[in-house]
């Protein structure tokens, strides 16, 4: 499910960096479109394999709270489980196969209402997952047949191109990672901050988007700042994009 963000019920769609939110919402609006859906969230995929800065359609605030709070680390669809295989279009009964832990299914799922779930995943040009959709069937529609899934997996790369095209790669290059932790002894969190602040997020949009404290974000910030030999964010964003 993926559920990492606000809903139209309970919160505005959010626009994080660069994923603007008219390209996500014109994505769920054609998938579901082309095959029913009770529910869809749009998302993109941080260097860890996290999902963040969801679009949700369908789905609300509390979904996402029990999701979050209880059964995101039990999700068989979950896209850190995929990083390393070359599935794109994977469906529940494949991913629960896979996982070995039905708790998601029938702890989760069967008691929002819902009997299925789709999820399509968009790789960056290193094949690393970096977008993805999730589409959830209520029981009174029924699973996914095996002609919608063939459809989904012939407009997947379709979208991947638009997503390409439109809105650019949403990770940077793993070698670039690599030089800069090498280069200035920065952690993989303290990069991700970075790129976020690159992105313009506050302070407090970072905290949102990582799941943790402001206070924590100013921490990794800091600890940035005198490993790279610099007083501010605009000097840190400077140094570090200009190395």
């Amino acid at each position: 499910m993926d559920t990492q963000g606000r809903g139209r019920r309970g919160g505005k769609l959010r626009d994080l960096g660069r994923l603007p939110s008219q390209i996500g919402r014109e994505a769920l609006e054609a998938l579901r479109t082309i095959v029913p859906a009770a529910g869809a969230s749009f998302y993109a995929v941080d260097v860890r394999g996290e999902p963040f800065g969801h679009l949700l359609d369908g789905l609300s605030a509390d979904q996402l709270r029990d999701y979050q709070s209880v059964y995101r680390k039990v999700d068989p669809l979950h896209p850190s489980r995929f990083q390393r295989s070359n599935d794109s279009v994977v469906t529940l009964d494949q991913a629960r196969r896979r996982a070995g832990d039905d708790r998601y299914v029938s702890e989760f799922l069967e008691i929002q209402g819902f009997v299925d779930e789709v999820e399509l995943f968009f790789r960056d040009r290193q094949g690393l997952i970096v977008l993805g959709i999730g589409l959830l069937r209520a029981r009174r529609d029924g699973r996914f047949c095996p002609g919608e899934v063939d459809l989904l997996s012939r407009t997947r790369p379709l979208l991947e191109y638009a997503f390409r095209t439109q809105i650019g790669e949403a990770r940077m290059p793993e070698h670039e990672t690599a030089e800069l932790c090498s280069t200035f002894d920065l952690t993989g969190r303290e990069i991700e901050i970075a790129r976020l602040v690159r992105r313009g997020l506050s302070n407090g949009d970072i905290a949102e988007t990582l799941g943790i404290r402001v206070a924590t974000v100013k921490a990794h910030l800091f600890n940035a700042f005198n490993k790279v030999g610099v007083a501010s964010r605009t000097e840190l964003i400077s140094r570090l994009w200009r190395y």
